[in-house]
């Protein structure tokens, strides 16, 4: 916080070590948004992988003739659980897809803004 502050007073002077220092910070964070991203991407497909793989094994045991009804009942049950969680959990899903993409795009335009020749012109150096 203390490293933003400084940052933001930097930026008010337009110093160009500021303008330095928010780049390194702009990549870094598109850095680990992306890591992030590719992270929840496999996430997402692992769950998908063995939610189908419980949903295969529920059918067998509830087809079966072996199960009898009290167990069924408890398996219905927890597949009305799971169900529930499933739709909260795609929905956290999409917000860290809607979230991380957007601070990648946020961070690639501040990236891009900060190198732009005219307002690269506009920061002196400390010595000046």
């Amino acid at each position: 916080m203390i490293l933003d502050v400084i940052v933001a007073v930097g930026l008010i002077f337009k110093l160009n070590l500021a303008r330095k220092i928010l780049l390194w910070l702009m990549g870094i964070t598109v850095a680990i948004s992306i890591i992030s991203m590719t992270l929840l991407v496999a996430t997402n497909s692992k769950y998908t992988k063995a939610k189908q793989q419980y949903d295969a094994a529920a059918t067998v045991i509830n087809s079966s003739n072996a199960v009898d009804i009290t167990l069924k009942q408890q398996l219905n049950n927890q597949q009305a659980q799971i169900a529930s969680l499933n739709k909260r959990l795609g929905k956290y899903f999409s917000y860290m897809y809607y979230f991380l993409s957007v601070e990648i795009v946020l961070g690639v335009a501040t990236i891009v803004y900060l190198e732009l020749p005219g307002v690269k012109e506009n920061f002196t150096d400390l010595e000046n």
